[in-house]
């Protein structure tokens, strides 16, 4: 497990280091940046989920890390609901009302 470790880090900081550089010089850069942004996080909650479902993992760290891991997550699940709302709304503002419904992920 530590040689797999040492690799997921690697990566993870390779990657890093590309999500710096992204840039938003026009609509379809910023639409392609915010997909490799999207994918990024999804590797990231991808390698989470399988740690919280391991308690021999999660026993590794102290409450403090514990603590410090349940802030983190509550403040961008806040975050991401924030901007879920936002965007959401703005989206409903611009479309033209029809009878129609249309299907959002909720």
């Amino acid at each position: 497990m530590s040689s797999q470790l040492k690799k997921w880090i690697k990566d993870l900081e390779a990657s890093k280091k590309r999500l710096m550089k992204l840039r938003t010089d026009d609509r379809l850069k910023t639409c392609s940046s915010i997909l490799i942004l999207h994918l990024a996080i999804l590797r990231s909650l991808s390698g989470w989920a399988v740690w919280l479902k391991n308690p021999a993992v999660l026993d590794q760290l102290s409450e403090v890390e514990l603590k410090e891991v349940f802030d983190t997550f509550r403040s961008l699940a806040i975050s991401f609901t924030d901007l879920d709302i936002k965007m959401s709304k703005a989206v409903l503002a611009k479309k033209p009302q029809t009878k129609k419904s249309s299907t959002y992920v909720s």
